[in-house]
């Protein structure tokens, strides 16, 4: 996870691309966050290279961004990023893994069987 800026797109959508075809079977994940003070949000992680491929939040009430993902069975590790280039793990996430800059990465684990955070 590079600590340099990035602009993320000021308009957001609360559908994700796809990321699968039919051999990799996908869940359906929801994301969200509290932060008032941003004007943009964006989904970094594992699953969208990082800084590569952001995946923009909607904002869906005062200070609530959120959005819903296809992701592939597995751990993914992510964050947030906003506008302002903070870069913000997940509060509700139940795990965490220490990154290489001396923070610590939210993870989230896919269970097509089992159980994930919907």
């Amino acid at each position: 996870m590079p600590m340099k800026t990035k602009t993320i797109p000021k308009t957001a959508t609360t559908t994700a691309s796809k990321q699968s075809s039919a051999k990799h079977p996908t869940k359906k994940v929801r994301f969200k966050i509290k932060h008032p003070k941003a004007k943009s949000v964006a989904l970094v992680g594992s699953f969208t290279e990082w800084e590569t491929k952001p995946i923009p939040l909607a904002s869906v009430q005062a200070g609530l961004w959120e959005v819903e993902v296809e992701l592939p069975s597995g751990r993914h590790e992510y964050l947030f990023l906003t506008d302002e280039g903070e870069w913000l793990p997940d509060s509700e996430a139940t795990e965490s893994g220490a990154n290489p800059w001396g923070g610590s990465n939210s993870v989230i684990v896919v269970d097509l069987l089992g159980s994930s955070r919907e």
